[in-house]
């Protein structure tokens, strides 16, 4: 699993932000080869399965990347904004998740004085 989780985790951000017809086959796939790295039946439950590499199911990991961006955005431009006098009347963060689980919206609104 330390040799395929890194190859999950590159492009997420693009690839998992898709329809879940389209998204279904790489879940069960990925499914399936965590269970024959950890020798487990096919009546193994999935969460077994992650807890047991202590990681996520795809649909979680790609939520967890896109806030790890986002947070990492706030921090940047934040140590950018400490110094200047630019006064941040609003920030409006909007992640808005389908029943799917996709994220439909990421939105940030400045306003300078």
């Amino acid at each position: 699993m330390p040799f395929v989780h890194p190859h999950i985790l590159y492009g997420i951000e693009l690839y998992a932000n898709t329809f879940s017809t389209y998204f279904k086959p790489l879940n069960v796939l990925y499914n399936k080869l965590s269970r024959i790295l950890q020798n487990c039946r096919l009546q193994t439950p999935v969460a077994h399965l992650y807890q047991e590499y202590q990681t996520l199911p795809i649909n979680q990991l790609f939520i967890l990347q896109i806030l790890t961006l986002v947070h990492t955005f706030f921090t940047v431009i934040m140590s950018y904004l400490k110094s200047i006098e630019i006064i941040l009347l609003l920030i409006a963060l909007f992640i808005a998740i389908a029943p799917d689980k996709r994220v439909i919206c990421i939105s940030v609104v400045f306003k300078n004085q």
